[in-house]
């Protein structure tokens, strides 16, 4: 692990620490908080290209669990193209209900377990994150987060991508307003993004 300290003192308001109980953490070349364009470009690839996975495997698998509840949409979608009726009128059975109940619950596990999953197999970050050199740290540590860490992380980011609650959504406008740019599941998880690119120069 690094040996990285950092007097008191020497602490202002340029600082990119802003926890006053982690000042054992120091504003170093080689250990940088992630710039929030980067962070936020990162995440909108990884959004992009889960929701593309997402889409593949639910028309691979809707159609094998529920073939009748398909058809039924297909058939009530095809009318609404044609105009007969309007999207008011629609009216689904439960067999279709169940459907959407279950691809609720499938995306949501299949967000969850593809952070989790990315995260773990690219060594500290996602996919979006490696492409901008970026990685994640635990603050306590410095070093990559646990597997429970991981897992907890990846579920709030799943959650709050899915459930349309601005409650939720804090989760990640939070990182507009802090100095270090981290949001709500870092504070959650005691985690931190920093720029890669610095600590790899340095070694």
């Amino acid at each position: 692990m690094k040996s990285i300290s950092m007097d008191k003192d020497s602490a202002d308001s340029n600082a990119p620490f802003e926890d006053e109980n982690l000042l054992h953490i120091s504003y170093t070349p080689d250990l940088r908080p992630a710039k929030l364009k980067f962070r936020a470009l990162a995440f909108v690839l990884d959004v992009i290209l889960v929701f593309v996975l997402l889409a593949l495997a639910l028309k691979i698998i809707l159609p094998m669990q529920y073939p009748e509840a398909m058809e039924e949409v297909t058939y009530q979608f095809k009318q609404i193209e044609a105009q007969k009726e309007s999207p008011e009128q629609l009216q689904f059975s439960d067999g279709v209900k169940q459907m959407f109940d279950f691809a609720g619950v499938f995306s949501l596990l299949f967000i969850w377990v593809f952070f989790t999953a990315s995260e773990l197999a690219f060594t500290n970050g996602s996919m979006g994150k490696k492409m901008f050199r970026l990685r994640v740290i635990n603050m306590y540590s410095l070093e990559r987060p646990r597997f429970g860490e991981a897992l907890l992380r990846s579920a709030v980011k799943a959650i709050a991508l899915l459930m349309l609650i601005p409650l939720l959504w804090v989760n990640y406008f939070i990182a507009f307003f802090t100095a270090q740019n981290r949001a709500g599941h870092d504070y959650i998880c005691k985690t931190l993004v920093i720029d890669d690119l610095y600590s790899e120069e340095e070694e």
